[in-house]
């Protein structure tokens, strides 16, 4: 009983560790994600087209494509870049390989509460290394069955 309280602490302990560093995570780039929908794009011109609230149509076209990603509130993404020429940020998610490109008005320097009134952080969600593109697709094919196996080459 006694080692599961104390173990119960030192997990409180870590998580408001975590979560209280939020402005220091603003300043890293991080952000919180604001709206729910298809607001997000591989491609710069499609993210605006997707921000200005395009016709029925016009978003049909683009999620067809497959060009159209969808952002849900609460999610903690990092920004790479931002055109302030077209308020669009290049955005990359945990765990998501391609970077997306969306509105900078459906991001927040203030914590927003998930789905499960979690306030997310890169340590929460595993999100540890942004460093490479490749990081994040062998951390992906490790977790995928027999393919995690093999070793991922790089150029």
């Amino acid at each position: 009983m006694k080692l599961a309280i104390a173990a119960l602490l030192i997990g409180m302990q870590t998580t408001a560790f975590s979560s209280n560093n939020y402005k220091d995570l603003v300043v890293e780039g991080y952000r919180w994600v604001n709206v729910d929908g298809p607001y997000a794009s591989k491609f710069e011109d499609d993210g605006q087209r997707l921000s200005k609230k395009p016709t029925r149509d016009g978003e049909l076209q683009i999620l067809r494509a497959g060009g159209a990603y969808y952002l849900i509130e609460g999610r903690i993404v990092k920004v790479l870049r931002t055109d302030k020429s077209t308020g669009m940020a290049e955005i990359q998610t945990a765990r998501l390989v391609p970077t997306l490109w969306t509105s900078t008005k459906y991001l927040s320097k203030q914590p927003i509460r998930d789905a499960y009134s979690r306030i997310e952080t890169p340590d929460t969600i595993g999100w540890t290394d942004f460093g490479s593109y490749r990081s994040v697709a062998k951390d992906i094919l490790q977790k995928q069955g027999p393919w995690g196996k093999h070793e991922i080459t790089s150029k």
